[in-house]
This record gives structure tokens, C-alpha cells and sequence, in this order.
């Protein structure tokens, strides 16, 4: 009856886990799940159980939550990707980079002409032509 009881705990951390991806109760599942097996061969008193499982439950949390964290991020996204120099293209008064168009005084640019792109500053783009910095 014990081992019931805990693999329901268990289920409902895990269904809270799959409902805010917080990757905390993940570990609480696993930790209930485990005690629970662990009851089919040991007996121990409910209140025990359910301190062990907290117990591993913590134990795990600790251990593996920002591994498991990395492992389900790899793809890490550059937050200043935009401060990245590169080369922009001047299309319709514009400076198309990275998929996007900005703003800037491109004067004495036509369409198509390339600029190296150094940066931004205080929301506006900073660009350098071969003869003078923008």
C-alpha cells in the first residue's frame, strides 16, 4: 500500500513538472520513485519513506539540477549578439544586418554599397566606411 502512495507522490510531482518546467520537481519525482522501489525490498516506517524520499530528493536537486539545466539548454543564445562587428548592406536608405534593417545616415551611400559594421552605442549603429567612421 506504502509503495502505491509514493509512486502517486511521485506521479504528481511529475505531472507539476511537465506543467512549469521549472526543473525542480523533477527531482522530487525521481527521489519518491526511488524510495518507492526501494520499499518493495526494505521495510521501513511511512514517516521514514517519506523523509528519505524528500531527503534524495534534495540530494538530487543539488547534485544534477544544473547539469540537467545545461543539458537542455545547449543551444546558449548570445544576448549582445547584436554588438558583434560584421558587414551591412545598404538597401533602400537603410543598413540591412543580421536580418534586420537600421535606421542611419547613409548618405553618400547607394543601395548595395557594404559597410562594416563596428557596434552599437546608445541604440544606434555604429558604421565605418573606407574613408570615414559614421
Amino acid at each position: 500500500m506504502e509503495f502505491f502512495i509514493l509512486l502517486s507522490i511521485s506521479f504528481i510531482f511529475l505531472i507539476i513538472e511537465l506543467l512549469t518546467f521549472s526543473l525542480i520537481f523533477i527531482f522530487f519525482s525521481f527521489g519518491f520513485l526511488l524510495v518507492a522501489i526501494l520499499t518493495l525490498f526494505i521495510s521501513l516506517a511511512f514517516h521514514m519513506q517519506i523523509f528519505y524520499a524528500f531527503l534524495l530528493s534534495l540530494i538530487l536537486l543539488f547534485l544534477f539540477r544544473n547539469l540537467a539545466s545545461n543539458w537542455l539548454r545547449k543551444d546558449k543564445f548570445n544576448n549582445e549578439f547584436l554588438d558583434e562587428s560584421g558587414i551591412g548592406v545598404i538597401k533602400n536608405g537603410m543598413i540591412y544586418y543580421k536580418g534586420t534593417f537600421f535606421n542611419a545616415d547613409v548618405s553618400g551611400f547607394e543601395d548595395g554599397d557594404e559597410v562594416k559594421i563596428l557596434g552599437f552605442k546608445n541604440n544606434k549603429i555604429i558604421f565605418e566606411d573606407k574613408n570615414e567612421k559614421n
